[in-house]
């Protein structure tokens, strides 16, 4: 095979190729030996991680009594209790899902401090260690079928498979508890302008029983009838029973307002 000398527009066929090949065969072979060497090294030294799902349908928002009890005729917004959540069921449980609440649930039930070797005695800031190690080991995602998956990686597969189900078990809970702060919440003051109530009528009711205890019953019926029996009192010249009514007038006048 003639040697090619003058190839000044470097162009080049298979046969320069294979020729290159076959002239550099002893550091493409031992290049080979070492990048294979290198990776299986490096492939032993990395712990092999395990992947549980967990795939979730919301639940549509509706009123089970009422869909079960009620016999009038059906509207364009009835629900049945069967069917899935609409898109803003399913947000609504993947804002839930990726709560703190549901992440502290799980860091303290599995002590994942402790599960992924993080020592907080050494280590500064080991909890942003911590949710970075969550953010990349756990997944939460909505679906193209309104669904939510859970994904969880982890290097025991029965930890990867624990943490997944756990989640998906605890969410329920933590609807529960958040319905249940917003309506503690709402209760409380209720209750605060409930107890401001009964101390206002308990005022008012000492104030009325004071007034009743000084004869003021009904204000304009009694001035009506004080002003007729001092008028007959007059005509009557009886001063004894004008000096009554002229007192009980001056408290009327006093506290009848």
């Amino acid at each position: 095979m003639a040697k090619r000398t003058n190839n000044q527009g470097f162009v080049y066929d298979a046969v320069d190729l294979i020729k290159f090949t076959w002239e550099k065969k002893t550091i493409l072979i031992v290049l080979s030996i070492l990048a294979f060497v290198i990776s299986y090294i490096l492939s032993s030294l990395i712990a092999p991680r395990y992947k549980s799902s967990v795939i979730l349908f919301p639940a549509a928002s509706v009123s089970v009594s009422k869909n079960l009890v009620e016999t009038t005729a059906a509207t364009s917004d009835t629900k049945d209790i069967l069917t899935f959540g609409t898109d803003e069921e399913a947000e609504q449980l993947l804002q839930i899902l990726q709560s703190d609440l549901v992440r502290q649930h799980i860091i303290g039930k599995f002590n994942l401090l402790y599960h992924y070797r993080i020592d907080t005695a050494k280590r500064n800031r080991p909890y942003t260690k911590l949710y970075n190690k969550l953010q990349g080991n756990i997944k939460i995602h909505r679906t193209e079928f309104t669904s939510i998956e859970i994904d969880v990686l982890d290097e025991n597969a029965q930890m990867a498979a624990d943490i997944a189900n756990e989640i998906s078990t605890y969410v329920d809970s933590a609807y529960f508890i958040i319905k249940n702060k917003r309506a503690k919440e709402a209760y409380d003051l209720v209750a605060k302008e409930c107890k401001v109530s009964n101390l206002s009528i308990k005022i008012m009711s000492d104030s009325l029983k004071v007034l009743r205890g000084l004869g003021i019953q009904d204000y304009h019926t009694q001035s009506e009838m004080l002003l007729r029996a001092y008028g007959n009192a007059i005509v009557a010249n009886n001063k004894s029973a004008m000096n009554t009514i002229d007192n009980e007038m001056t408290v009327l006048a006093k506290y009848g307002g």
